[in-house]
């Protein structure tokens, strides 16, 4: 079962990096953001939106056709938007390595369920990936970098 799951992470990160491919220059290495530093003060590496287009849950990759925005807010509140209706919004805290989300309204069905998720953050060129993830759940956002 491990073994089926490693392969299926490593399917996804294939998809992944292949629908990235066209924006990336392959000579570029991705560079780890140090979590240490999102932990000690330098928490804008979350802070704005992200576009979320893929999802990892119950052994299938879901690619979606219309991203939804995930907003992280400096004041501790964020929001996920869909292009359609779409609008949830919750409160958020980020210690180490470890995002907490929590929704103020419970809904039946919310984008991060309530818990806390393991997050990792990596540049590559001119954008910054995250992805939070949870036992057998996996969430990837990504974002541009701002240009000096």
């Amino acid at each position: 079962m491990k073994i089926k799951f490693q392969m299926k992470q490593i399917f996804f990160l294939a998809i992944f990096a292949s629908s990235l491919s066209c924006k990336l220059n392959p000579s570029n290495e991705s560079k780890p953001v140090p979590l240490a530093s999102v932990a000690q003060g330098h928490n804008n590496e979350i802070f704005g939106g992200w576009a979320m287009c893929a999802s990892f849950a119950g052994g299938v990759m879901t690619q979606l056709n219309t991203c939804l925005s995930v907003t992280f807010n400096i004041d501790g509140t964020g929001t996920v938007t869909s292009s359609t209706t779409l609008k949830e919004y919750f409160n958020w805290t980020i210690k180490k390595n470890q995002l907490k989300i929590i929704y103020e309204n419970k809904f039946a069905d919310t984008v991060f369920p309530d818990t806390i998720y393991y997050t990792q953050f990596y540049k590559k060129q001119d954008l910054i990936h995250l992805t939070i993830s949870h036992n057998n759940e996996a969430f990837y956002l990504s974002r541009s970098l701002p240009h000096p």
